[in-house]
């Protein structure tokens, strides 16, 4: 498609909302000494350009849990590659599972909401690529899991390769 039939469709309005990564094409210019205006099109798929210029892998998810229940997870973005699973595995302590997924450099980041006294420490498992562990505990409990206190709670995790 060349600019002026691009222009055209934007003009009337045909826009694409949702795209599948893996099978959406964008155009780029590629260039090429070659010819005479050094430059030749081509196309790229979302997820080969974005991999390119996000140079992580990145989970961010809200994070509710109650009782013994393992925490429930509101995904707004995952690149991991696979669907990870979250498990309750005793008081105050969570764990976060994909094969393979944790095996470059890893930042992560707990938030949590600015009037609860939540005290977040998350840790990657020094034994594994497969999971990561997080610990709750309140303010006055410092030391000492507490279950019920991810409401909504912010985590991200990047991984860099």
């Amino acid at each position: 498609m060349d600019i002026l039939n691009f222009i055209s469709w934007i003009r009337g309005r045909r826009q694409v909302t949702s795209v599948d990564p893996a099978k959406t094409l964008i155009p780029v210019g590629l260039k090429d000494g070659r010819r005479d205006d050094d430059y030749i099109a081509g196309a790229i798929s979302v997820e080969d350009f974005t991999s390119q210029i996000k140079p992580y892998k990145v989970y961010t998810a809200l994070l509710t849990q109650t009782g013994t229940d393992a925490p429930v997870a509101t995904v707004l973005e995952n690149t991991l590659g696979g669907a990870p699973a979250w498990s309750y595995d005793s008081v105050g302590y969570y764990k976060l599972t994909l094969t393979n997924a944790f095996n470059g450099n890893i930042m992560v980041r707990v938030g949590n909401e600015a009037d609860t006294d939540i005290y977040c420490i998350s840790f990657p498992n020094s034994y594994t690529n497969n999971e990561i562990n997080l610990f709750t505990s309140s303010l006055t409990n410092i030391g000492g899991g507490d279950n019920d206190l991810l409401n909504k709670t912010s985590i991200e995790i990047r991984v860099y390769n």
